[in-house]
């Protein structure tokens, strides 16, 4: 079995994976900043609550 593609075919391949690492680059910063925000948030409740089990 051999699978042949054309040039159309081909260009119609690199447009769907270039939107494809688009969306999962803008899905990534999007958790990066969530994280980022979500570890900023727990740092400050560490530094004014000092004994956290209380």
């Amino acid at each position: 079995y051999m699978y042949i593609i054309t040039p159309r075919g081909f260009r119609a391949k690199v447009t769907q994976t270039y939107n494809f690492l688009q969306r999962k680059r803008e899905e990534y910063d999007r958790l990066k900043e969530e994280i980022e925000t979500l570890m900023q948030e727990n740092h400050e409740h560490l530094k004014n609550n000092r004994n956290p089990l209380r």
